[in-house]
């Protein structure tokens, strides 16, 4: 699966809104949520990532570090609703500017 967010508005940090898109062996779009958990040096994050669809929601926990270039990190679904209550799936991350890329496995 690959999973692109597009831009998010970080007007409203630290819960930041925007899209997403994916493809693969899902292809589903809509409206993204992420909260974002900074360390005290904000070159980590914990981010409670969720998507949401017309057939449910996905919830994703992403590890990622800041002092790369890009930064990257690893994304878990952790939970999902409606036709995602099953929906398991994990693997790496990268924040090229303006998106975040997600590739990986679901099953």
């Amino acid at each position: 699966m690959c999973l692109e967010v597009l831009p998010f508005d970080f007007s409203t940090f630290p819960d930041v809104f925007g899209s997403f898109t994916t493809s693969g062996a899902l292809t589903v779009s809509g409206d993204a949520e992420m909260v974002v958990g900074l360390n005290e040096n904000g070159t980590r994050a914990h981010c409670v990532v969720t998507l949401i669809t017309l057939d449910g929601t996905i919830t994703i926990h992403q590890e990622c570090v800041f002092a790369t270039n890009p930064p990257q990190g690893r994304w878990e679904i952790v939970s999902g609703t409606g036709a995602y209550a099953n929906l398991k799936g994990n693997g790496s991350l990268t924040m090229p500017p303006d998106t975040e890329a997600m590739e990986g496995v679901i099953y």
